[in-house]
């Protein structure tokens, strides 16, 4: 069971593995002594007192320090955005005490200015092992706290922004950006406030980001998020390998991404039905992939046009499978509205429709070999001819 724990998903609660874990924990002194460890891989710390408590946890069973891998920071209350104090604390108190920590989340929270110290910040460079930070439904005064963040983790490759709001309107100065932001590899922001979607920009074009994930809000002004967008498209366009677009349904803009409503996937698959048909954005798509700017980035992996639905964490891998004849027949006519609305994707077999997981499964299995025989190409270059001595 534990083996088949993953705790990097942002949403754990309800996990399949995690729940018989801690049903196994429950049973009698051995067994919880056995799953002690498993469900310590990832520690939510809520306010002060958890921050404390793990200290004198880890005091007390030095083994745990080589446990934790995930460390969730975030207000008291789930789903209400409160201080986070206790980020300073957990920073100075717990540097260097968690050697294999790898992922830090902030979520649900006010980060003001003054709640956390900015020096308390830069002892998060002790977590040296760090290379992935979440930052979802949090409160912003600036993006520099961003930039600082980003700053002070030296191994840090991937990054995620979710609902990140920004009190401050002023951009960070390219002169400012963090020096080690060159090695971000995977760059993830939906729904952030425009001055920290400005830094992202930047951030793109310091960075060879391999991966892109686009997020544009339905409520803001139609024309704005959208050259945002397309300023971060361009940014990252020399190196991205793979991009995806998530855009709210009611938006004015297609989304490549289609986000079903788990009690309402029949509703809106046809709507995005009816606005496909009625709509030339399919067109434009499929004109701009054509661009030679694309020849070698995200249309040489392919496109996909796919579905998914907001209980995506744990539903079947494929959700076509045991579906009623009606849903699957507008399934039927969504593939076949997009390969019509896209012809020269499709003949050039680009185009892809299907479960988003499993395709990304695909891209990640294309992208791997790419790189393996890429560094074996260099390894052979290295070496140089063989066959011939001085």
């Amino acid at each position: 069971m534990a083996t088949g724990l993953d705790i990097s998903f942002n949403i754990i609660k309800g996990e399949p593995h995690l729940t018989a874990l801690t049903s196994c924990a429950l049973v009698c002194q051995d067994w919880y002594s056995l799953t002690w460890y498993h469900l310590r891989q990832r520690i939510h710390l809520r306010d002060r007192k958890d921050v404390l408590s793990l200290s004198k946890t880890l005091r007390a069973k030095p083994r745990l320090r080589e446990v934790i891998q995930q460390v969730v920071i975030s207000g008291a209350l789930p789903g209400e955005r409160q201080p986070i104090r206790h980020l300073g604390t957990f920073a100075v108190m717990l540097a260097g005490k968690a050697p294999r920590l790898s992922r830090l989340t902030v979520e649900d929270a006010e980060w003001t200015i003054g709640s956390v110290r900015m020096e308390d910040i830069g002892f998060l460079g002790v977590f040296s092992y760090i290379d992935t930070v979440r930052i979802s439904n949090v409160t912003l005064s600036s993006a520099a706290q961003l930039s600082q963040l980003v700053s002070t983790l030296p191994r840090l490759r991937k990054l995620w922004c979710y609902n990140v709001d920004c009190l401050q309107e002023q951009k960070v100065s390219p002169a400012s950006l963090p020096l080690n932001c060159a090695n971000l590899e995977y760059l993830d922001l939906r729904w952030v406030a425009p001055a920290v979607e400005d830094f992202l920009v930047q951030i793109s074009r310091a960075s060879r980001v391999r991966t892109l994930v686009l997020g544009v809000d339905s409520e803001l002004d139609s024309s704005s998020p959208v050259s945002r967008s397309q300023a971060l498209l361009e940014a990252s366009s020399a190196s991205a390998e793979a991009v995806e677009l998530h855009i709210d349904p009611s938006s004015p803009v297609m989304s490549v991404m289609l986000w079903l409503r788990m009690d309402h996937t029949t509703d809106d698959l046809d709507a995005i039905l009816t606005t496909l048909e009625q709509d030339n954005v399919l067109a434009r798509l499929d004109s701009i992939l054509q661009e030679r700017r694309f020849s070698g980035t995200v249309a040489s992996r392919g496109i996909c046009i796919g579905t998914h639905d907001d209980n995506n964490t744990w539903t079947s891998g494929n959700e076509l499978i045991g579906m009623g004849s009606a849903l699957r027949e507008r399934y039927d006519r969504l593939d076949e509205l997009v390969r019509r609305k896209m012809p020269h994707s499709h003949e050039r077999d680009i185009l892809s429709f299907q479960e988003f997981a499993s395709w990304r499964q695909d891209v990640d299995k294309v992208l791997l070999h790419s790189m393996q025989v890429e560094q074996k190409n260099t390894a052979e270059d290295a070496e140089g001819p063989r066959g011939s001595r001085d």
